[in-house]
């Protein structure tokens, strides 16, 4: 079932005046015209052209201003959210800042668009939490396929990945459970495109320091996880942090010196 833009984005603001966020998860390879179906929907939402300069955000410290002061309602593109919410840099404070905020600011009904390349690369406490609502999946150029998070409260996968993967595998997606509808759009004519472009050189250029001072050290990340969950073994952290079950010991063991240090 194919839907317009237009309904689609009437269905948002249905949902908005229900006192509803509204955050979606776009993603696909390049050049399938993931940021050009934000830039369309967000003109349809506008009722019109749209400020890029105001909307478009590159920086956590940028998003985190605009949840606090932009009014009810309003609108957030997001559009390399894997430079905010990805799931390798969990331990960043303004990154855990974000996630909390997106829960707190709920009842400003906002519009949040999350552009990433890989769905399953969003750190999980967005992408398990119900937070984004549908995940819209651009497989070609032009064209996009939208689903809904599950919301039973049993799940650990909101978004069925085995039922999608079997669905899309024997060409049958609309069978899947969770699947909403298609959406279709056209190219923005090549003025504006240009004037995005010439936005986003420039806005992902910003000093991103301030965020690099803001991480969290590994030894306490890995202090933290063992006190959440005592059970986990080398492996599994090495696995969670992305890195070797050798340096995990050796984390492991300077945590230890600086304990029996501390001690004396």
């Amino acid at each position: 079932m194919h839907v317009s833009i237009k309904n689609f984005v009437k269905h948002i603001k249905f949902m908005q005046s229900s006192n509803n966020d509204v955050i979606l998860g776009i993603s696909g390879a390049r050049g399938v015209g993931k940021s050009v179906l934000m830039m369309k929907m967000s003109e349809e939402f506008k009722g019109g052209l749209y400020d890029m300069e105001k909307y478009h955000i590159y920086k956590r410290k940028e998003l985190i201003d605009d949840l606090e002061n932009f009014p009810d309602r309003e609108m957030l593109c997001v559009d390399e959210a894997i430079t905010s919410l990805f799931k390798r840099e969990f331990q960043k404070k303004s990154q855990i800042n974000i996630i909390k905020m997106f829960n707190m600011y709920r009842d400003k009904s906002f519009l949040i668009f999350l552009l990433i390349p890989h769905f399953w690369d969003f750190d999980s406490s967005i992408r398990n939490s119900l937070i984004i609502k549908y995940w819209i999946y651009c497989f070609q150029r032009g064209e996009a396929v939208v689903f809904h998070a599950d919301k039973n409260p049993g799940t650990f996968d909101p978004f069925d990945r085995k039922w999608i993967y079997r669905y899309w595998k024997s060409r049958q997606i609309h069978k899947a459970p969770n699947y909403v509808c298609n959406i279709r759009w056209s190219n923005v004519d090549e003025e504006r495109y240009s004037l995005y472009k010439q936005i986003k050189a420039r806005k992902r250029k910003l000093d991103n320091e301030d965020e690099k001072k803001e991480e969290i050290p590994i030894t306490q990340i890995v202090k933290q996880m063992f006190k959440k969950n005592p059970n986990l073994n080398q492996a599994q952290l090495a696995k969670i942090l992305n890195t070797s079950s050798a340096y995990v010991n050796k984390l492991i063991c300077k945590e230890r010196d600086d304990v029996l240090t501390n001690d004396l």
